[in-house]
């Protein structure tokens, strides 16, 4: 993963610890723990994320921030439609 558009496992990392899960890092094994409500911040917070311009980490901070009542702004969402053009649309029905 490290050696990647990104390093997956870091860009992961940092993405989903900005919007407050409890994230280890083991050897080659990541462990997503829980996570706070909103992130144990704000709920008027609102959260600027990075896809590091890959489909599948933008995916996955899309995802991620779905049950987050904060607003979740991911710099360029416009890289999903690499791989899936529809995703935002078919998560919204």
């Amino acid at each position: 993963l490290a050696q990647k558009e990104s390093n997956r496992a870091e860009s992961v990392y940092s993405e989903l610890a900005r919007l407050g899960y409890n994230i280890d890092i083991v050897g080659d094994k990541l462990y997503i723990c829980g996570k706070e409500a909103n992130g144990g911040a704000h709920p008027d917070d609102v959260v600027l994320t990075c896809g590091h311009n890959d489909h599948r980490i933008a995916m996955a901070i899309y995802i991620a921030s779905l049950p987050d009542s904060r607003e979740i702004l991911l710099d360029n969402i416009k890289c999903i439609d690499k791989s899936f053009p529809s995703f935002v649309e078919r998560l919204k029905k």
